[in-house]
């Protein structure tokens, strides 16, 4: 899939920084959507990063997503985060959950790789765990500041194939204009 946008990010005050984000993913599917993020620290040692957004796509209505994170690093080289969003879609009228255990390896200035685990849950009216998935995403900037290229093979137990495996490999690119405000 090919999805394309604009972005303006503003920091609101010390604490909170905004996104505001307006294009088109997929064929041909139009959103907008708004993001605020702020970190809290927990100790000496913990992270806390909060997200809240808002999206509006023309193909499927109104979705919201918080996302609530503990992180820790480990050492220079590896960070372990514990992770759940909550997103709720108008199209299907249903919470979706997923919490994560993920550590991130930094392989050099340029590369590094996210190791998952992950459970994925559905709620209409009762909690059902749609997939658990295992997944290893490699990440590296590989032209300037602009050019990524990503290789994340996964292995997902869904719910719908009676929880056996099923693999996948998904190769990505991302390219970044940037046109600094002044």
């Amino acid at each position: 899939s090919v999805s394309a946008f604009f972005q303006r990010v503003k920091k609101l005050d010390t604490h909170w920084d905004t996104k505001a984000r307006i294009g088109i993913r997929g064929v041909f599917d139009p959103f907008v959507r708004f993001d605020a993020e702020r970190d809290w620290t927990l100790g000496v040692a913990w992270n806390v990063p909060y997200r809240f957004g808002v999206a509006s796509f023309h193909s499927g209505g109104y979705k919201a997503i918080n996302t609530l994170a503990l992180q820790r690093s480990i050492n220079d080289m590896l960070l372990f985060e514990g992770k759940t969003d909550i997103a709720w879609t108008q199209e299907r009228d249903t919470l979706e959950a997923v919490q994560t255990l993920n550590l991130l390896q930094q392989l050099g200035p340029q590369k590094g790789v996210v190791y998952t685990f992950g459970v994925f849950e559905e709620s209409a009216s009762y909690t059902v765990v749609s997939s658990y998935f295992l997944s290893a995403h490699y990440r590296q900037l590989i032209y300037k500041d602009w050019l990524y290229f990503n290789i994340i093979p996964e292995v997902n137990y869904p719910r719908e194939f009676n929880y056996d495996a099923r693999t996948s490999l998904t190769l990505k690119l991302e390219v970044f204009f940037r046109q600094k405000m002044p």
